[in-house]
């Protein structure tokens, strides 16, 4: 028997932050453990990050060994009954993309196996993305009231960056509601840096940089 756990769960990271995963492995059985095969995908959003005496333990880094996420791994000879070892190693969180809700967790899972065993063991945490930016979408008519047919609504949308140093290649999308059409031509903003484009019949916003405390709309 054996216990696998990944500790510093459940903080608030921010990019570029780094995060020191450490996977604490324990014999929980009577007999020594040989051979055992733990390994981590870095998780996805990070990079993996060149630390002197990390992964420790022997631990081998691979850039591409698990579904292009890159995958860090161990073998464990010798582990004795009551035994515990840490496996370390650091990624850096990159920018998530912005109005993604999927992409709020950082989720990162840990595996071991003997060599007799057919399905790996897993420890799993997750880490909320702070992301450090409110959105807010406003029209020129007021919400919950009346429109006529053949009404133009005019929405705005207005991004503010509250505390990231920038955020990079914005991409926001506002698809058209319905029993409603595009206005041709009505796509705008307040800054010349921004790209405007309907893809898919999906009014999009592209800006390559959102400084700190700069806003657009």
């Amino acid at each position: 028997m054996r216990s696998l756990a990944i500790q510093r769960s459940g903080s608030l990271v921010d990019g570029p932050e780094n995060i020191k995963y450490t996977l604490r492995v324990k014999n929980t059985g009577a007999s020594t453990i040989n051979a055992l095969n733990v390994w981590d995908s870095i998780p996805e959003f990070t990079e993996y990050k060149v630390v002197e005496g990390y992964p420790n333990l022997g631990g081998k880094y691979e850039a591409c060994g698990d579904h292009g996420l890159g995958k860090i791994s161990w073998i464990i000879q010798d582990l004795a009954p009551n035994e515990t070892v840490d496996l370390i190693f650091n990624v850096t969180v990159d920018r998530l993309v912005v109005g993604d809700v999927d992409s709020r967790d950082v989720p990162n899972t840990a595996y071991s196996q003997l060599p007799q065993e057919e399905t790996p063991k897993e420890s799993t945490v997750i880490h909320k993305q702070k992301f450090g930016y409110e959105i807010v979408k406003t029209s020129d008519v007021v919400a919950n009231t009346f429109v006529d047919g053949n009404q133009e609504i005019e929405y705005t949308i207005t991004l503010r960056n509250l505390q990231h140093e920038s955020l990079d290649n914005v991409v926001i999308r506002d698809a058209i509601p319905s029993y409603t059409k595009y206005v041709e031509g009505s796509m705008k903003s307040n800054r010349a840096d921004i790209t405007e484009s309907l893809e898919a019949c999906i009014p999009t916003w592209k800006v390559v940089k959102l400084r700190k405390m700069a806003w657009l709309k």
